[in-house]
């Protein structure tokens, strides 16, 4: 089971970084780009940045949640769901009233780009587990 834990370990903060690197392109892309395109970037850039904390929060509840199934440990009931979800409408409430800043469409896209890493490692992996 240690070994699992280390391996989901690994695959969060693979992701996690990612994500980051992901971030870190949009804010390149936002200072390279024409005046015209920078909401866009900046969108892109905010989303994958409210993504990193949306991966963090998943893996903690997972971890959590494993930490029950497994150890039969108690753990204090947690808002964590919700508080993704609240983060992400935060962002589009506070992205809408002021689009000319940043793109909210992009950057509802963006939100979910750490989760696509994240899957595609785990894809990956099966596959690589496979052969």
């Amino acid at each position: 089971m240690a070994g699992e834990m280390g391996e989901f370990e690994t695959r969060v903060r693979r992701a996690v970084r990612n994500t980051l690197y992901a971030t870190a392109a949009f804010v390149l892309l936002w200072g390279a780009a024409p005046a015209a395109w920078r909401p866009l970037a900046a969108g892109l850039a905010v989303g994958s940045f409210v993504g990193v904390y949306y991966l963090i929060s998943a893996a903690r509840q997972a971890r959590q949640a494993g930490a029950v199934a497994v150890e039969h440990a108690r753990v204090r009931p947690g808002f964590a769901a919700v508080s993704r979800i609240a983060a992400v409408l935060l962002m589009v409430l506070l992205l809408s009233r002021h689009p000319e800043w940043a793109n909210p469409l992009a950057a509802l896209a963006a939100v979910w780009i750490g989760p696509a890493l994240a899957l595609g490692d785990h894809v990956r992996a099966l596959r690589r587990d496979k052969s």
